[in-house]
């Protein structure tokens, strides 16, 4: 994680928090390049005049016919449909007592204080994408040993999306999953990979082609195939992170409020495979 002197310019003097409105960007900033979840997201920023949006879908609709000479070409009318999604409020904060802000002159606590919040935001963030890919897709097989995560289980879960019609790119792990990839020889990490491409946030390397992702928010025997490309998982969010700053002359204490208005959802749920039972 960044210096939080990258979040506060000029650093601190003292205890103090600070609430500029530019910390409310540097941390929103902190937020879009420290998380591994929202490069496979796409992300829409809903008009700040609402709570809720509708979102559209379209689904596939086979293929093409071979016509005769002179007859009549078959129209197919595109499928569509929609879904009305309401951002939910999430937050944290924390205070300083006088006392604390007193003894803490290098301002390193109220460093602290604004950096672990930045992270108990972002891990809430992560939290609830992944809760919306496990529930979001319906296809899934059981891993081929049980409690263990092999390349033969990401090989056929691969061909299962390709034979829909679907490219594949990312492979959602948890630790003890990508320990089990780790040790197989056909596992290529990001540092040999001899790709000239550049890796896209939180790839640790590939397997079959595919980047993997380590995500520890991610139930402990699920791993999730998708594929981007097409924006299976919306993140929906309205305007940025928000900061309030307030005094409790009572308890003497200066304290601070971090609040975000977002909501993740699955729009194309057949474009990812989940991996059970390892």
């Amino acid at each position: 994680m960044e210096q939080i002197e990258a979040f506060a310019e000029g650093g601190y003097t003292s205890g103090q928090i600070r609430t500029e409105p530019y910390l409310e960007r540097k941390i929103m900033k902190y937020l879009e390049s420290s998380s591994k979840l929202r490069d496979i997201c796409f992300v829409y920023p809903m008009p700040i005049n609402t709570f809720s949006i509708r979102i559209p879908r379209d689904y596939a609709t086979g293929f093409a016919t071979e016509v005769a000479e002179g007859s009549e070409i078959p129209v197919v009318r595109q499928i569509t449909d929609s879904f009305d999604l309401s951002v939910i409020k999430y937050g944290t904060g924390a205070e300083m007592t006088d006392e604390a802000k007193e003894t803490d002159w290098l301002g390193i606590l109220g460093q602290a204080q604004i950096e672990e919040a930045a992270k108990r935001m972002l891990r809430k963030e992560n939290t609830d994408i992944m809760t919306v890919l496990e529930a979001g897709f319906p296809n899934s097989g059981g891993a081929t040993t049980g409690g263990v995560l092999k390349v033969e289980d990401v090989v056929l879960a691969k061909v299962y999306l390709e034979k829909k019609f679907y490219n594949p790119d990312v492979l959602l792990v948890n630790p003890d999953q990508y320990a089990d990839l780790a040790v197989d020889e056909r596992f290529i990490n990001a540092s040999r990979s001899g790709s000239t491409e550049t890796l896209r946030e939180g790839v640790v390397g590939r397997v079959s082609g595919i980047d993997l992702i380590v995500v520890p928010e991610l139930t402990a025997t699920t791993a999730i195939m998708m594929d981007t490309s097409v924006n299976p998982l919306w993140l929906v969010e309205r305007q940025g992170v928000r900061i309030g700053r307030y005094r409790n002359e009572r308890r003497q204490v200066d304290g601070f409020v971090m609040t975000r208005w977002a909501k993740p959802a699955m729009v194309r749920n057949q474009a990812g495979y989940k991996i059970t039972g390892c």
